[in-house]
């Protein structure tokens, strides 16, 4: 980082450097103006090719960024990272010129990674879930779209460069050749991915698989992906909430009172981070008392995390948490779009 204060760089030199998305301004720890600068950083040694074998597993397909040459545009990584760190909070100060690890959200803590390969840009997200992860994904593409856009326009040699988003191509996941680029077609309509490949792909197209839409807002399918490259099984999409009161109407749903030594731990396994924010509505659906919401509230004014720990250590202590409660307070319609948590918790505790 450069320490404007320290004297190292002038005013002008170091605006100029903003300008240019050489390096972004991150804090001012003890009055002293910190700025990130990734090009200065070493390289992540163990960033090479990807494996199938880690892709296949994701529940979120990595986002892909190509150049028709092959290559990234020299600076352009560094441009890229520096822009969307004044959207997004570095995740720790263990970076890499890369490889760079942005939070998108400190309540939710959803992270998301970039990742500069031999010939292409990959963006990973980690979310607690999977209505998160469409709500980072689709905020991600836009902003990682248009950040590029303006990289291009500072920069002349990059001005007529085109770039393309894709995913790793799903028959060379199956195969024994590595994983390789397949163009998204239209972002705008992303029904059908062509593979670039001649050899062996022959330039066949794939259909999107719900991992791969996920990056795209409203197009969502009801698909699940059994196998990777298998046909998708097409299912009707669920109406969660009236799941869940229909296990509630027919008794199937513990009623047991949580048991605070034991089932602490199951509870926070159950109960994802993107609920952190909604701690104190939670709270009140739960009914805890007000006058405790608000204490809680004054002692966290800023630690969604710690109010929402707070908040249900508050709710054990009434004698009335239970499974059950807790699912009709997440399944509430006034509380917001909960319902798919709450049936995951239902189906998790269902009376034996």
């Amino acid at each position: 980082p450069l320490n404007r204060d320290g004297g190292v760089q002038s005013n002008a030199i170091v605006d100029l450097m903003k300008h240019h998305s050489i390096i972004s301004e991150v804090g001012s720890p003890h009055g002293n103006t910190v700025y990130f600068m990734p090009s200065l950083l070493r390289p992540d040694p163990s960033v090479g090719e990807e494996t199938k074998e880690s892709l296949v597993k994701l529940e979120c397909s990595p986002l892909l960024l190509r150049f028709p040459d092959g290559y990234i545009p020299i600076g352009l990584f560094a441009s890229l990272v520096v822009k969307l760190s004044e959207q997004w909070t570095l995740k720790d100060q263990q970076q890499y010129k890369n490889h760079i690890s942005l939070i998108e959200n400190r309540q939710t803590l959803s992270e998301i990674e970039f990742i500069q390969r031999a010939n292409v840009l990959e963006v990973r997200v980690d979310c607690d879930s999977i209505l998160e992860a469409r709500k980072v994904c689709t905020n991600a593409l836009e902003l990682i779209d248009q950040a590029i856009k303006d990289i291009k326009n500072l920069h002349e040699y990059m001005r007529n460069t085109c770039h393309k988003f894709g995913f790793y191509c799903p028959q060379s996941l199956q195969g024994n050749e590595k994983p390789h680029f397949a163009v998204c077609l239209d972002i705008n309509k992303p029904e059908k991915m062509l593979c670039t490949n001649t050899i062996p792909c022959q330039k066949k197209r794939f259909s999107l698989f719900q991992k791969h839409k996920i990056w795209f807002p409203g197009h969502e399918d009801p698909v699940e992906e059994m196998v990777l490259g298998s046909t998708p099984v097409l299912l009707p999409p669920k109406n969660y909430r009236q799941e869940v009161e229909t296990m509630i109407k027919d008794n199937q749903i513990s009623s047991n009172k949580i048991d605070r030594d034991n089932e602490s731990s199951q509870l926070m396994i159950d109960l994802p981070r993107e609920l952190y924010p909604i701690w104190y509505p939670l709270g009140l659906s739960l009914d805890v008392r007000l006058a405790e919401l608000n204490i809680i509230n004054k002692d966290h004014p800023i630690d969604c995390q710690g109010s929402f720990m707070a908040m249900l250590n508050e709710w054990m202590k009434t004698g009335r948490a239970s499974w059950l409660s807790l699912v009709q307070s997440l399944n509430r319609e006034s509380l917001g779009n909960y319902s798919e948590i709450a049936y995951n918790i239902a189906m998790n505790h269902r009376c034996t």
